[in-house]
């Protein structure tokens, strides 16, 4: 009998490769998901900390009123945010685009400075409380 020269793959061997780069490609797009949040946290405190140093030059400069559309617009903040004032506290939250679903629980703690905490009773992960220096107040509008 003549041998034949059978090149190429068997089916089974071509169905274990597909199923390890399947493997592969789950397990990197979790890890690509998990960075991506982490940088959205990471971003949201970075801007909460960029507030905390804009509200103090503010509370200087206005002798201790400061109003939440100059906090805002000296803070250069994008529509994904709004701030809200409440007393000698600013509320910094992430309300839509990249930070529709943000998860606060991936900023660590240890992290957050003085002056900037997470509130405790938060319904939908996505605030931070901002204290402003003592003797400094917010209001939500300007009064002219």
């Amino acid at each position: 009998m003549k041998k034949m020269n059978k090149k190429g793959f068997t089916l089974i061997e071509l169905l274990a490769v597909i199923v390890v780069l399947a493997i592969i490609m789950v397990i990197a797009t979790q890890q690509i998901n998990k960075t991506i949040k982490q940088s959205r946290a990471d971003s949201f405190l970075s801007s909460a900390k960029i507030i905390k140093k804009n509200a103090e030059l503010l509370c200087t400069q206005d002798n201790g009123s400061i109003t939440v559309e100059d906090l805002s617009e000296m803070s250069n903040l994008s529509e994904d945010y709004t701030l809200s004032a409440d007393g000698n506290e600013v509320i910094l939250k992430g309300t839509s685009g990249e930070f529709k679903n943000l998860d606060t629980t991936l900023i660590d703690e240890n992290d957050l400075p003085s002056g900037i905490e997470m509130p405790t009773e938060s319904y939908d992960n996505k605030t931070l409380n901002i204290s402003l220096p003592d003797g400094c107040t917010s209001s939500t509008s300007t009064s002219k």
